[in-house]
C-alpha cells in the first residue's frame, strides 16, 4: 500500500507545478519588471516571446515556431492573448531515406 501512496504524492504534486505556458508568463513578467527597473522611462519593452518546439517519431520530425503576446491574467490556462503560428516545418521519411542517412559499411 505505501506504493500506493507514493504515486498519489507524485500525482498531486505533478498537479501543482505550472504549464509551459504559465511558466512562459511568469518569466515575462519578470523580465518586464526587470526592464522597468533598469531602463529609460521611453524604452519600450517587447512583450513577445519566441517558443520553438521540435518533436520526433520513428516516422519523422516536426519543428513549429510560435509567437507568443500580450501577456494577460484573465484566464489562467491561457495567459497569452496572442498565439501566433510563425513556422512549422514537417518531415517524414520512408525506410529509404532513413537507410541513406546512415553510413555505409563498407
Amino acid at each position: 500500500n505505501s506504493n500506493n501512496n507514493t504515486t498519489t504524492t507524485k500525482t498531486t504534486s505533478q498537479q501543482s507545478q505550472p504549464s509551459l505556458l504559465q511558466r512562459l508568463a511568469q518569466v515575462q513578467q519578470a523580465l518586464l519588471k526587470r526592464h522597468q527597473q533598469r531602463g529609460s522611462p521611453g524604452d519600450e519593452f517587447d512583450n513577445s516571446l519566441t517558443v520553438i518546439a521540435v518533436g520526433t517519431t520513428p516516422e519523422g520530425m516536426e519543428v513549429t515556431a510560435i509567437q507568443l503576446a500580450q501577456p494577460q491574467s484573465g484566464v489562467p490556462q491561457l495567459p497569452f492573448e496572442q498565439v501566433t503560428v510563425l513556422a512549422n516545418v514537417s518531415r517524414q521519411w520512408t525506410v529509404e531515406t532513413a537507410g541513406e542517412a546512415e553510413p555505409s559499411s563498407s
